[in-house]
């Protein structure tokens, strides 16, 4: 579970500092393009993502 949450949050931490996200609350990934990087790059550190249905 710690991994599930630190390295996201580390991710996150890194593209905010190299200025690829604004300062504050992020809900999700603006496009499809964007979201697919971060699986890749949880995906890089051993954190597979499965979907489950669609967001509403």
């Amino acid at each position: 579970m710690a991994r599930c949450v630190s390295v996201p949050l580390a991710l996150g931490i890194g593209e905010l500092l190299d200025g690829a996200l604004p300062a504050g609350l992020v809900q999700g990934a603006p496009d499809p393009v964007t979201a697919g990087q971060w699986i890749e790059n949880l995906l890089s550190w051993g954190i597979p993502i499965r979907s489950t249905g669609t967001a509403s």
